[in-house]
This record gives structure tokens, sequence and C-alpha cells, in this order.
């Protein structure tokens, strides 16, 4: 598995996802809905910061990210193992890349917060599950705040 830059796309079990590079988005008509500022974790070594952006008249949201973002490999990889998909976690469109090809965020279709916990939806537990003992590898971030339905 990797991501095809030059036909800007990536399968995802089996799904074909778009690759939009950070340098050809213009957020000028997009508005803010929540920044964390990078603030330094413990001895000032990591990067929290990310912003994300709503488009209205598409109705999607913007993750961005910084280069050095602390959880950037983390997601790269879990992507590339195939971990996170469109039927688990978020209702993903598109990862966002620099011409670096180093990933800067994704764009996301809009959805509600769920209050339950991924292991209390059974369905998409299980696909985690199987996600995860397809690729031998894991991530353990699906807490409820980021499961979108």
């Amino acid at each position: 598995m990797t991501f095809d830059f030059e036909n800007k796309c990536f399968l995802n079990n089996g799904k074909k996802y778009e690759i939009v590079f950070l340098e050809d988005i213009d957020c000028s008509d997009m508005k803010i809905i929540k920044e964390r500022v990078h603030k330094p974790w413990r001895d000032g070594k990591y990067n929290h910061y990310r912003i994300i952006y709503y488009h209205e008249k598409e109705n999607l949201y913007y993750k961005f990210w910084e280069k050095e973002y602390i959880h950037n490999a983390s997601f790269t990889k879990a992507m590339l193992n195939n971990i996170y998909d469109n039927d688990l976690i978020l209702p993903l469109k598109s990862l966002i890349f620099d011409k670096e090809h180093i990933c800067r965020g994704y764009i996301t279709y809009s959805g509600e917060i769920t209050e339950k916990e991924l292991i209390d939806m059974h369905e998409l537990y299980e696909k985690y599950k199987t996600n995860i003992s397809n690729s031998k590898w894991i991530l353990s971030d699906p807490i409820h705040k980021n499961i979108i339905k």
C-alpha cells in the first residue's frame, strides 16, 4: 500500500480516496471551526498544533496540521495499514499532503459526533478489530469524540 501522488489517490480497504495538495487549497472562503495552538508538551518537543476549517458551500471539514505534528507519522502509518477508512471513525473524503509528500491533514464530510465508545458500536468495533488483525498494526485512538456518524 502506497500513496499514488501522480494520480492523486490511494486505496484503503478497496476504496479509492483522493489526495489533495496543501498548496492547492484556498481557505479564504472557509470558516475556522477550531484551532489548537502550539503549546510545548512537557519537555517542549511535541507539536500539537492543528486547525479545522469548514467549507459551508461544499459542507466539508478541512483539518490541517504542521509537518512536525506529533501524530502525523502514526496517522499516516494507520492509513497505509488500512486501519481507518470511510466506514470507520472518519467520514473521510481526502488526505492532504504537501508537495514534499508529507501528510498535512485530511478532508471529511459532515456528520454528528457520537456519544458512544467504539466498543459499544458492535459493527464498527468488529471492523476495527478486523482491520487491525489484517494489518498486524494498531493505533489506539478511537475515542467517542473522534467517531462521526
